[in-house]
């Protein structure tokens, strides 16, 4: 079995090796003897199958009347012609499935051709910096989302790409960590000259409605917690029903709007950072986290004004 597929490998190696007019040539040289073969077997198989039939009725020709022996042999004509024609039937069949195997094959390999030419597009497109190529960025996001729900091999790819833009284009300043620190989230919340959380880039806010909408999550299609950590996401907004079941330490989530958002599983998620939030109506957490933010900021989980009702409510 090992020999064989050596034997294998090193033709598929001989033929990647040559140049496209031999290829040509050695399938059609390949087309013509197959063919051959098929002929051959279709004319000379039913007379092998029907030989000692025909060598009894020469055995016995001068023993048998004129019209018994012509119904006999006519009869033996009828059997090979009818053998002939299942054979070509069956060759026939068994080229249709073969056609229809690599009519398929080409059709996937079409198919993921696009979806790679699309990929590649979108990524171009999330690549193009500054403030002009807005649209663009945007136009790459919504791209890939389309062919992570499109293509199951390449949604874990696409999340990592955009859990990676955003680390790298909303990363938590370490400066600005510092000079927060010794303030509780009560007391950022409530302090009258704290400053409402600065407005999340477009393109950012794009990609966390992307993570948030998508029907894929950890533990249903996901093996892995997205990666947000150290990201600031202070004003994000995860529209009603988000998944976020991400690593989310370290992660700025002051002022984010989180109602409705499904928070169960998120990895390394404290009450600290939830207290930061403008709300949490209508989210699920894992019970103990649930249980420290009804202690330490109840105000969270209550509707703001005019927000419509919770799905959970």
């Amino acid at each position: 079995m090992n020999s064989l597929k050596a034997l294998g490998n090193r033709a598929i190696a001989w033929w990647q090796t040559l140049e496209p007019q031999y290829k040509r040539l050695l399938l059609g040289l390949g087309v013509s003897v197959v063919l051959l073969v098929v002929i051959l077997a279709v004319w000379k198989i039913p007379q092998r199958q029907l030989a000692p039939l025909k060598a009894k009725i020469q055995r016995e020709r001068g023993d048998l009347k004129a019209p018994e022996r012509l119904r006999l042999e006519h009869d033996a004509r009828k059997l090979e012609n009818d053998a002939r024609t299942t054979l070509v039937q069956a060759l026939g069949g068994l080229g249709l499935l073969i056609g229809l195997y690599f009519t398929a094959k080409t059709w996937r390999t079409t198919q993921e051709g696009q979806v790679t030419d699309r990929f590649t597009k979108a990524i171009n497109q999330l690549g193009e910096a500054g403030p002009e190529n807005l649209a663009i960025r945007l136009g790459g996001i919504y791209a890939l989302e389309r062919i992570a729900r499109d293509s199951e091999r390449d949604h874990w790819p696409i999340m990592e790409l955009l859990t990676a833009y955003v680390r790298e284009h909303a990363p938590w300043q370490e400066a600005e960590q510092r000079s927060n620190e010794g303030i509780s989230p009560s007391e950022t919340r409530s302090t009258p000259k704290h400053q409402s959380p600065p407005k999340l880039a477009p393109d950012i806010q794009a990609i966390l409605t992307v993570l948030g909408r998508r029907t894929r999550t950890y533990r249903n299609g996901e093996d892995q917690h997205l990666d947000l950590q150290g990201t600031d996401l202070r004003g994000a907004r995860f529209f009603y029903g988000a998944h976020l079941r991400a690593m989310l330490s370290r992660a700025h989530l002051e002022g984010a709007w989180l109602n409705d958002a499904n928070l169960e599983g998120a990895k390394d998620l404290t009450v600290e950072q939830l207290c930061t939030v403008t709300t949490l109506y209508g989210a699920r957490l894992d019970p103990p986290l649930a249980e420290q933010v009804r202690r330490q900021c109840p105000k969270i989980l209550e509707p703001l004004p005019g927000m419509r009702q919770s799905k959970g409510g």
